[in-house]
Formats: C-alpha cells, sequence, structure tokens
C-alpha cells in the first residue's frame, strides 16, 4: 500500500470511496471536477502523495490532502486515513444542512412489514397533499407580504420575492 509513488487520479479517487465507481471518478475529471492547484486534472494524472486536491461532488466544493495512495478499493475504514478533509467550514454546514433528512426512513410497528401497495400509494398521496398545502401557504404569505408592501408604500424585499418566484 504505501510503496506506491504515484497513482492515476480517477483510480484514486475510486479506491478512498470518493465516488462509487472508477467510470464516475474518470467523467468528473474529464468534466473539470476534479482540480489541483486551479487545473482541471484528466483521468490519467498520476498523483502524488501530499497533493492537495478539489472536488466538485453535487455542487459542493471539496477539498481533500493525499496522505496514502491506494490502488485498489478498500473498505471505508482503511479509506479514511488516505486522505485529509480540508474542506471549508462553510461548505461543510452547507452539505450538512443538504444532508438532513436523506438517509431517515419511515417508522413502522414491530411487525407491521412492507406496505402493501395500496398502503404505499395512500401514504404518497398523503405525502403529496401536505407538500402542496405548504407550498399553497408560502404562496399566499408572499403574497400576502407583496400586497402590504404595495399598501403602505414600503420597499419590498426583493431577496424574499425571488426566493419564493
Amino acid at each position: 500500500m504505501n510503496d506506491l509513488k504515484k497513482v492515476r487520479i480517477d483510480k484514486w479517487l475510486w479506491s478512498v470511496r470518493l465516488f462509487k465507481s472508477r467510470s464516475m471518478a474518470s467523467d468528473a475529471c474529464k468534466t473539470g471536477k476534479i482540480k489541483s492547484n486551479s487545473n482541471n486534472l484528466k483521468p490519467s494524472y498520476l498523483l502524488s502523495g501530499g497533493e492537495v486536491i478539489e472536488v466538485k461532488k453535487n455542487g459542493f466544493n471539496l477539498i481533500f490532502k493525499v496522505n496514502i495512495l491506494l490502488d485498489k478499493r478498500v473498505s471505508a475504514v482503511l479509506a479514511a486515513p488516505c486522505f485529509e478533509d480540508l474542506t471549508t467550514l462553510e461548505e461543510m454546514n452547507k452539505y450538512k444542512e443538504w444532508y438532513i433528512g436523506k438517509s431517515g426512513s419511515e417508522y413502522r410497528h414491530r411487525g407491521e412489514g412492507r406496505p402493501t401497495k395500496k398502503k404505499g400509494a395512500k401514504s404518497m398521496n398523503l405525502k403529496v397533499c401536505i407538500l402542496m398545502k405548504m407550498i399553497q401557504v408560502f404562496r399566499n404569505f408572499n403574497l400576502t407580504l407583496i400586497i402590504y408592501y404595495e399598501i403602505t408604500g414600503r420597499s419590498s424585499n426583493k431577496k424574499l420575492g425571488s426566493i419564493y418566484h
């Protein structure tokens, strides 16, 4: 593991589990989402230890320092010491806010099992109805603010208007 001098960047990104597949890592390189010193890296770029790379993934700008070079995919536990996360605090907070609620599943009582197709559809319809009601409340709230600003002659908050339209 430590005897490697240089490794292809697409292979390293895949082996430390930053991308699910090597082809996804390669595509990220080809589309300019992997950088080093503000230079786009090709998938064949030979990465050496100690380099700092910038990865743009799912709209987040992540920064990593390469500690250990790998050419074979390893478990997440073994991959963790292979890089150091240098991502800024603001970007990490942005990621955490995005991630909240992504992994949670619905609660079911013990012994209920998976829902039937009919119960699943009913549950989905309920979620859609709740979401539509929330959107309607937001629109009504925004419309109320616009009318209030027009009646009172106060200047409207342009940022607020741009969020909801």
